[in-house]
């Protein structure tokens, strides 16, 4: 595991130099949340989620005893028994700024839930996102975060298109896999399992999200009547990205990579 750092894709509309301008101008909010950052309500926070991503990883290693644990692909010195304090200990945080696109192929009304895996193969990805107020350093509870991506192949569900996948597949308008929306907790915490996305022509590979509040929960657990409070698209390393590409049923997506350029 390592520290996140800011990734900004050149595509979309958006150039790296502009992108850059972008983020230079919402730099003010990253110096308040370093200043959070040594807050012992802050410290706490930290304390907790290394706390509750330990036992994460305990439950996960309960789950797949078969796997060779020692077995990774990391710039750090850690095997199977590094302590959790290690692993999960540091800088971490970013700003989600500037905004991006929801893109083409966002689908309202999906699924409150905290696996929205269904029965697509990949490499399983644990979603672990905290949202913290920078203007008074406070966890944002009940957010609820719309997370949606491609499947391995490069697919999105709810959406037939000429860009996506087969265009006379209609039945694909009715799947739901790979969306999900999930509410922070007390401590600002959203939580989904889902597997690593696939790419798609033209996109480097990317994961969506929504950031919701205000909204209802209705009885068929979706939620509805919300703002927004920011879109945004996570992004990853090119080198994670390559080893993800170079397995099953990964290697089989025939579309044109994007690479992830970085400033």
């Amino acid at each position: 595991m390592c520290p996140i750092r800011l990734v900004i894709s050149s595509q979309g509309g958006h150039t790296p130099s502009s992108l850059h301008r972008s983020a230079q101008a919402f730099r003010p909010n990253g110096s308040r949340l370093v200043t959070c950052s040594s807050t012992e309500s802050s410290r706490k926070l930290q304390d907790r989620a290394v706390a509750r991503r330990a036992e994460t990883i305990r439950k996960l290693r309960d789950e797949h005893l078969q796997r060779r644990l020692n077995d990774h692909e990391s710039d750090l010195d850690v095997t199977a028994d590094t302590a959790s304090s290690v692993l999960f200990d540091g800088e971490t945080t970013f700003i989600v700024e500037p905004e991006l696109t929801e893109g083409p192929y966002y689908v309202r009304g999906e699924l409150i839930r905290t696996d929205m895996r269904e029965k697509q193969t990949g490499v399983t990805m644990y979603i672990d996102i905290q949202v913290i107020n920078v203007n008074d350093c406070t966890p944002v509870k009940d957010m609820y975060v719309d997370l949606w991506h491609a499947n391995a192949t490069g697919v999105f569900s709810g959406v037939v298109a000429s860009t996506n996948g087969n265009s006379a597949d209609q039945s694909n308008l009715q799947n739901t896999f790979l969306r999900g929306v999930t509410p922070t907790d007390d401590d600002g915490v959203a939580e989904m399992i889902s597997i690593f996305p696939g790419h798609y022509a033209g996109r480097t590979t990317h994961l969506h999200f929504i950031g919701n509040y205000g909204g209802t929960v209705l009885s068929n657990k979706t939620y509805a009547g919300s703002s927004v409070a920011h879109v945004g698209q996570f992004f990853f390393e090119q080198d994670l990205i390559d080893a993800v590409e170079a397995v099953t049923p990964y290697s089989t997506n025939k579309q044109t990579l994007t690479a992830t350029a970085t400033l």
